[in-house]
Order: structure tokens, then sequence, then C-alpha cells
């Protein structure tokens, strides 16, 4: 399961992987939970998977049922408390490390602060970073070195004053022109 930029649980159905036309599968999306009662869906189930648009596996129908239901009561990334809502569940944690990753993926990415390289796995490992409150280590972190962490640094320095894009990120409600209001522009 994985955790969204909302906090919404992500269930994700894991099978033995097969081959299609060379690609390798082994997981596909439940989409929420309310999906996994319509379909019935069990732990153990044994499930025809069949492919969209040539590339994306997705779960045709249930064959066999398993015997153990599916239920959730905490984030499966942080622990914390689950709470349910119309059609799914979510994390109560505003800095789960499911979300954080997603957040940092999202703004690093190509469409934002376009920074190649740059991950979540990144940022912890060269940066120590974990969370958006931590970002400020990117600015203060002495390099030590490594040309892959001062390749970094040239790049965030390139983009430090393009706050619009960061406020998109973290304001998980802030879309494009909101924040280039906020930031003055226009």
């Amino acid at each position: 399961m994985g955790v969204s930029i909302k906090g919404e649980i992500k269930p994700v159905g894991v099978f033995e992987e097969f081959f299609i036309s060379n690609r390798k599968y082994s997981r596909v999306t439940l989409h929420n939970f309310d999906y996994i009662r319509k379909k019935n869906i069990m732990i153990g189930s044994i499930v025809e998977i069949g492919i969209a648009g040539d590339v994306i596996p997705k779960l045709n129908r249930v064959i066999k049922h398993g015997s153990k239901g599916i239920t959730i009561t905490e984030c499966p990334s942080c622990g914390e408390e689950v709470v349910q809502g119309a059609r799914t569940y979510f994390c109560t944690n505003s800095f789960c490390n499911g979300r954080m990753e997603v957040i940092l993926n999202k703004l690093f990415s190509r469409s934002q602060l376009n920074i190649p390289g740059l991950s979540y796995k990144t940022l912890n490992k060269l940066f120590g970073i974990s969370d958006v409150r931590e970002l400020d280590k990117l600015y203060t972190v002495e390099p030590k070195g490594s040309k892959r962490i001062l390749k970094i640094q040239k790049q965030i320095d390139k983009i430090r004053y393009k706050d619009d894009r960061l406020l998109k990120i973290i304001g998980t409600f802030t879309g494009n022109v909101t924040a280039k209001k906020c930031c003055g522009d226009t």
C-alpha cells in the first residue's frame, strides 16, 4: 500500500510476477477500499489481470476468493492511526514518511523544480532530509567533496527563488494560479 500527497491510503495488489510483451508485472492498483469491497477482493484471492493501453496492469475479475478480508487500522508507511473516509482511509499524520516521499519526489520532478537525479531517497541519503520541514538543509549543508552533492547544489541555486512551484507542492490544495498570486507573479 502507498500513501498519496493528501494522505489517502492507496491499496496495491501484489501477485506472482508474469511477463507480457517483454514487460514484467507484479503489482496492480486496487484504486480504493470501496473498489476492494465491491469486487470482494481478499488476501489470497486468485485474480485475472489484464493490460490496459498496452502497459498498465488492470484487475479484470476475481476467479477465486481468498480466506482473509482486507482491513486497515494504521498507516502502512508511518504506523499512525488512520481514519475512514467515504471510499478509502486516510493517514492522520501530516508528516507521514509516505506523504513526504510523494511530496518531495513531486517537488523535484521535471514539471516543478526540475532537478535531475534528486529524489526522496537521494535527499535522505545525501542530505539527511526526510520531510519538507527539513528542506533548509539543502541550502545549508556543507559539500563534502561529493561531485553529486555539488551538482545538486548548483541546480538548487538556479531555482532558489522560484517559490510558486514550492508552494504548489507543499500546499497540496494550492494550484498554479494561487501559488503565483501568493508570490506576486501575475
